[in-house]
């Protein structure tokens, strides 16, 4: 990612006092992973990996995904 290798408290603590933040985590066959202001928790959301044919572009397709529903307010 652009940030590299991260810590997620060390982001927490950098970005948390932003108003009305949320933080999401791609962490490629682990899930994902999401801090919200309003919770003061991590949720975090694995699944079961199928056979990856080709993964370039899935995390580019998991933030589209992610940010339509966020803007949609489904859960």
């Amino acid at each position: 990612g652009i940030l590299g290798e991260y810590n997620k408290e060390s982001l927490i603590n950098q970005f948390g006092s932003k108003e009305n933040i949320l933080l999401v985590f791609k962490e490629g066959k682990n899930g994902s992973s999401a801090w919200s202001k309003k919770t003061g928790e991590v949720i975090s959301k694995p699944f079961q990996l199928g056979e990856a044919i080709d993964p370039v572009g899935a995390g580019d397709g998991f933030a589209a995904g992610f940010i339509t529903a966020h803007l949609e307010n489904l859960s």
